[in-house]
């Protein structure tokens, strides 16, 4: 299977074009083949998922450093901010350093290496949409397809119900004992794969919302 990005996919930056790209159907900070797994998946609610539907139904905001595998084998690594519902920003690490904001069902990429200013593309089509859902959780979410579990981690499947609106496949990845979100990974109606690792990720109850402002963004580029 290919591997690629965590958002939407789209040729803007190496990093964010394929995070988000690969999600959107070119841009990020995802997604897998379903056919894949259907083999070995079953429904959720065969499985014992009450301590990741907890922990997913009450996250409101995290943040969090990951590792994002692309398509074509490359990784890239940086901090993500997530904010329920409708709101993530990912800060791509090195030379690259491009930072997507994504809210209000867009996504803008910032990417120094442009002459372009930042580029907005709608965000509708990701399915990393279907995590940043207010409350969503497994149990009786009508958006899980699927579920199984792999040497102590428990991988759920998500794919929308609305063809119009979400594009593409979703599958969280928890370890067991002590519950918690390891990664994701989507894939867009394309097929691109992108797998993202969480290497630190930490719920809180609120995260500054500025974050996730684009315009406070640009401020904040014009003075550094």
């Amino acid at each position: 299977m290919r591997r690629d990005i965590p958002f939407v996919r789209q040729k803007i930056s190496s990093a964010a074009s394929r995070y988000l790209g690969a999600t959107l159907s070119s841009l990020l900070p995802y997604v897998f083949l379903a056919c894949s797994f259907l083999p070995v998946a079953v429904h959720a609610q065969e499985l014992d998922v009450s301590s990741a539907h907890k922990w997913l139904a009450e996250m409101r905001s995290a943040y969090g450093s990951f590792k994002q595998t692309n398509a074509d084998g490359s990784a890239d690594f940086g901090e993500l901010y997530i904010s329920r519902p409708g709101k993530a920003r990912f800060d791509y690490d090195g030379s690259n350093g491009t930072t997507v904001i994504a809210s209000d069902l867009e996504y803008v990429v910032f990417d120094p290496r442009s002459n372009d200013g930042p580029v907005s593309h709608s965000f509708q089509a990701s399915p990393l949409l279907l995590l940043l859902e207010s409350g969503a959780g497994i149990r009786g979410n009508p958006r899980v397809i699927g579920g199984w579990r792999d040497q102590g981690t428990l991988f759920i499947m998500f794919q929308s119900n609305n063809d119009v609106t979400f594009q593409g496949k979703l599958t969280l990845r928890f370890s067991n004992s002590p519950t918690q979100l390891l990664g994701w990974t989507t894939v867009d109606s394309l097929g691109q794969e992108i797998v993202i690792d969480l290497t630190r990720f930490v719920k809180v109850d609120s995260l500054d919302q500025s974050l996730f402002s684009v315009e406070a963004e640009i401020v904040r580029r014009r003075t550094r």
